[in-house]
């Protein structure tokens, strides 16, 4: 019989899996609208971070399937209450996004401003 959860282990869970709903969203629109050649910044932004849009296109998309899956190991862990699952995803999540924030430094230092 498995051990339940204490309540920091749900908070913590959910509390990841709305991060990455939200990141999902942010980088998932930006993949759409680059693919679909939308008007304004979302559609050209790889144009302002000096990369071909293919190269965005794949850095978009590859950040919203991580953040998908993660919610999906997530809610599995937290349905099956497992404990040992869960430690291992949140380290996941945060090597996962320490590398998001690492590259979207590295775009910011790549991007030409005009002026």
């Amino acid at each position: 019989m498995p051990k339940s959860l204490k309540v920091r282990h749900k908070i913590v869970s959910i509390l990841i899996i709305l991060i990455c709903l939200f990141i999902f969203a942010v980088y998932g629109w930006d993949c759409y609208a680059t693919i679909s050649d939308r008007q304004g910044l979302t559609g050209s932004m790889y144009a302002y971070y000096g990369l071909t849009k293919v190269q965005f296109i794949g850095y978009t998309a590859t950040v919203a399937i991580i953040a998908v899956l993660l919610i999906v190991f997530f809610s599995d862990s937290l349905s099956k209450q497992d404990r040992l699952g869960l430690k291992k995803l949140t380290l996941r999540f945060l090597i996962f996004f320490a590398l998001l924030i690492i590259s979207e430094v590295f775009l910011q230092l790549r991007f030409i401003g005009k002026g």
